[in-house]
């Protein structure tokens, strides 16, 4: 059996028995939520048990992380349309507070999933690098520093990509910002699934950002959603 290049790198010199794979959204019909189905079989035909959490939207996830959703969860909207270009209804102050709140509230529901099931590795997908939920992806690498799991971080999509994310409304933002997207924490490896045609301002800026990314070319142009 072939395994994918991403998975080499997911099943990298350690013995799994237990993956954990996390993303926005499965079982829908966009292109990561099919990249994750197909993942999930490899891995299973290799013996190994796969679970995987998502948001509320979702068809066939094993943990359901309320308010993980991006675009569709109201709380993650609002404080993504206050989080760039400049505040509409509320202050800085106000913002923090919902982010903190938000971050909490996900938090303690990614400690409660890694103390049930207790993966040996976790494939965080796009969460990392998109920008849409940024509770969201400080308690996971929250809870992921606390829980020290060894982890990938697969990211196909990348917030500086979106002309709207390029434009903080507040240096806290823009903290969040670097220190989530990506984390740089050693026990978690970083891997781009770009289409052949990525400019390589993509390929150059995560390589800023993430000491010993790999990346990994799509064979043929593709766009893959969140």
């Amino acid at each position: 059996m072939q395994v994918p290049i991403v998975l080499q790198y997911v099943l990298y010199n350690y013995l799994i028995m237990k993956v954990l794979i996390i993303h926005f959204r499965v079982g829908k019909t966009d292109g990561v939520s099919g990249e994750i189905d197909a993942w999930k079989k490899i891995l299973e035909k290799m013996g190994i048990e796969v679970r995987l959490a998502a948001g509320t939207i979702n068809r066939g996830a094993d943990y359901i992380v309320e308010g993980l959703e991006n675009q569709l969860d109201s709380e993650v909207f609002t404080i993504d349309e206050e989080s760039f270009g400049g505040f509409k209804n509320m202050n800085e102050r106000e913002l923090i507070r919902r982010i903190n709140l938000h971050q909490e509230k996900l938090k303690a529901q990614f400690d409660n999933i890694f103390d049930i099931y207790k993966p040996d590795r976790v494939i965080v997908s796009n969460i990392f690098s998109v920008g849409e939920n940024l509770p969201a992806a400080g308690a996971l690498a929250q809870s992921l520093l606390e829980k020290q799991i060894k982890t990938v971080a697969i990211h196909h999509d990348f917030y500086w990509e979106d002309i709207r994310h390029k434009k903080p409304t507040c240096q806290y933002i823009s903290d969040q910002l670097d220190k989530y997207f990506p984390p740089r924490d050693s026990f978690i490896r970083h891997a781009c699934i770009i289409a052949a045609i990525a400019s390589m301002s993509i390929i150059l800026s995560m390589r800023l950002r993430v000491h010993g990314v790999k990346i990994i070319r799509n064979p043929v142009p593709v766009c893959v959603r969140t």
